[in-house]
Formats: structure tokens, C-alpha cells, sequence
């Protein structure tokens, strides 16, 4: 469970979260809202990256400001579409990477979870390709593994299907849905709305950094007051209108 409570979080002086409560028990999560309206940062408060000037946010009854980054490494990992590792290293080591800080060398059993991981999101077949000849989709995807391996209780995702093609949108959402079936907590930001009620389990719309609406099932009018332009519901699909 996470539970976030009156929590403020800002940089310069400027308030990007204020006064945001929240409690998430489990399923998939869906985060919307428009640009710079506080959703990334809030993943960094939760998992712990960065440091709220007032508030609280705890998981399974912890709180991730007051415990070690390896204790919170074990509860919480967030995965952002924009990783780029220094230097050139294969899907299977990018993947490994998740054991950093338990030992120099990996050990046999590592190694295993690694390769499961892999496989558990269909890419064991690219555990020898570098990571940089990867495709946009497949390094998403080699990136869930690496959290899957880690085996924190909660993933928190930020627009992993940001810049990509329909199919591949359509298999890390597919991913990820697996994922929280398995018992995980996996809170997604969302840049596409369609995707994000083809998979979702629950709907957060946040803006200037508080809760506009959440809801299982939200109307045009959430997303009408979320992003300030119409909506329209056509054979059960809530569409943008632009006109």
C-alpha cells in the first residue's frame, strides 16, 4: 500500500505538488494530466528521489524518507524512458544492474534472474544485443525486466510509451498490466490517454501539482476539467474533440 499524505514538493521557491493526499492498495495505476502539471514529480517523491519540504509518503508502512536508499530499492523502483547508460553494455547487464551494491561480482543465482526477468517480458532473445543497437520499445522493456529483477513491490513508470509505435505502446502496457496481476503495485504515468483506459485499473488526473479527479471509471467531463479542452464519449470511447 501507498499512502501519501499533505505533501508539498518544490524546487526555487516554487510549490510543484501542494497539499496531494493519496492511498493506492494495488491494481495499475493510470497518472494523467497536462505538461507540467506535477505528475513526474511525483514518482520522485514517492520512490524516495526527491525530498518533499512537508508531507509524508509511506509504503507498506514505511516511510521512504526515513529509511536507507537500499531499503527503499527493495520496496520501490521507477523506470524513466529516458536511461542511458555510460558505456556500451549488452540487455542482460543492463538488466544485472539491478543487483548493484549486493556484491562485486554477480553470483549464478543473479545471473538466473536476470534471464528470467528477460523472458518473463518476452526479451531473452536481445540478452546479448547491446542496449544501444535496441530499439525504442525493446529497451523499455529490457528496463521493466531490470525492475522485475530487483523485485521491489512497487513500479512506478514514467511514460514508457512515450514516442513509440502503436504495437509497441500496446505490449508495454500489456507488460505492465501482466505485471500487476502478478501482485505488484505499477503506478504509469500516461502521455497517451487511449492506452492509458485500454489497460488502467484507476484513473488520477493531476494538475498544478493536485488531484483533479480519481476514479475507476472517469466521464468526459474529469478529463474536460484536467485538460481544459472538450471530450467526447463515442461508442464507450472517450475521445479528445478538437473542433
Amino acid at each position: 500500500m501507498i499512502n501519501i499524505e499533505n505533501l508539498f514538493v518544490g524546487y526555487g521557491g516554487k510549490n510543484i505538488i501542494e497539499n496531494l493526499s493519496l492511498k493506492i492498495d494495488g491494481g495499475f495505476i493510470g497518472i494523467l494530466g497536462p505538461n507540467g502539471s506535477g505528475k513526474t514529480t511525483l514518482l520522485k517523491s514517492i520512490s524516495g528521489i526527491l525530498k518533499p519540504l512537508s508531507g509524508s509518503v509511506k509504503i507498506f508502512k514505511k516511510d521512504i524518507y526515513k529509511i536507507t536508499r537500499r531499503e527503499v530499492s527493495e520496496i520501490v523502483t521507477m523506470i524513466s524512458q529516458d536511461f542511458i547508460p555510460m558505456y556500451d553494455y549488452t540487455a542482460l547487464d543492463v538488466v544485472k544492474m539491478a543487483f548493484s551494491g549486493r556484491g562485486f561480482f554477480p553470483s549464478r543465482e543473479e545471473d538466473e534472474l536476470a534471464i528470467q526477468a528477460l523472458s518473463d517480458v518476452g526479451v531473452k532473445h536481445l540478452k546479448d544485443r547491446m542496449f544501444f543497437t535496441l530499439s525504442g520499445g525493446e529497451k523499455r522493456l529490457v528496463m521493466i525486466a531490470r525492475a522485475l529483477a530487483q523485485g521491489s513491490k512497487v513500479i512506478l513508470v514514467d511514460e514508457l510509451e512515450l514516442h513509440l509505435d502503436p504495437p509497441h505502446k500496446r505490449r508495454i502496457a500489456e507488460t505492465l498490466k501482466k505485471i500487476s496481476r502478478s501482485g505488484k503495485i505499477v503506478v504509469s504515468v500516461f502521455h497517451d490517454i487511449q492506452l492509458a483506459f485500454s489497460f488502467s485499473d484507476r484513473f488520477i488526473g493531476i494538475n498544478s501539482g493536485k488531484v483533479v479527479f480519481d476514479s475507476k471509471n472517469p466521464k468526459p467531463e474529469d478529463l474536460e476539467n484536467l485538460f481544459d479542452m472538450k471530450f467526447r464519449e463515442v461508442d464507450d470511447v472517450i475521445l479528445p474533440w478538437y473542433r
